[in-house]
């Protein structure tokens, strides 16, 4: 049942509601899951028997049902790679005709244009920044970290360990450190929104919100910005 709550409702929080997880199901229904990186997280931890529920009690299947549900999520990735992968390839196919033609007309209106020397040098045009300075692996670990810090308002500290945890995002240790010492981020902000969801979620008080907020078992946000947090809220 776990299961099949958070593949088919997981983006609404149905599995956390249903394992007694009411004010993390509450936020992760007001953000669709996370934009779907939360809900890909809880399936992995069901499917690999890892949940529990709000006492910190494993739920765990019985016989083969964990065997079937790979099965089940696997067949499903199947076979939407391969609609992906034919309904793809037409469209190319289609559209290769069309940029022939664009080209062939593109080509004939350059031939009936001014000549080369009467346009402004090329070199006058603000020059593009090569892309090649930053790793594939560091880019992607950049994009991800932006996300969860918009989405789920993580603290500097928290953001590193979901970008190289096992069961979070998996990348280097370089590239998460890249990640979080280029994004452009307001921290305080980003404790002040978690203190508040805290508030209105959870009616925690504010000596409870003070130390999820710091926990290294909580958001792990620094003492300076957990303070911050607090104090604004009380303003």
């Amino acid at each position: 049942m776990t299961w099949i709550l958070s593949f088919l409702l997981g983006m609404f929080g149905a599995d956390r509601f249903y394992l007694g997880k009411i004010g993390t199901g509450i936020l992760k229904l007001v953000t669709l899951g996370g934009v779907a990186v939360w809900w890909l997280v809880d399936l992995i931890i069901t499917l690999s028997r890892n949940a529990t529920d709000k006492h910190g009690r494993k739920v765990r299947g019985s016989g083969r049902e964990p065997l079937i549900s790979w099965i089940v999520v696997g067949a499903l990735v199947a076979i939407s790679l391969v609609i992906n992968l034919f309904g793809g390839g037409s469209t190319t196919d289609d559209a290769a005709p069309r940029d022939t033609e664009t080209a062939t007309e593109l080509s004939a209106e350059e031939d009936s244009s001014t000549p080369a020397e009467d346009e402004e040098p090329a070199a006058e045009e603000a020059p593009e920044a090569p892309a090649a300075d930053v790793p594939a692996d560091h880019a992607s670990a950049l994009q991800k970290a932006e996300q969860y810090v918009t989405v789920l308002h993580m603290s500097k500290a928290g953001l590193y360990d979901q970008l190289t945890a096992e069961f979070g995002e998996q990348f280097s240790p370089e590239a998460a450190q890249y990640a979080v010492d280029t994004i452009e981020a307001d921290w305080n902000a980003n404790a002040l929104a978690k203190a508040e969801e805290y508030s209105d979620t959870m009616s925690m008080s504010q000596a409870g919100i003070y130390d999820q907020l710091t926990a290294d078992a909580g958001e792990k946000f620094t003492p300076e910005e957990a303070q911050y947090a607090v104090d604004t809220m009380e303003a």
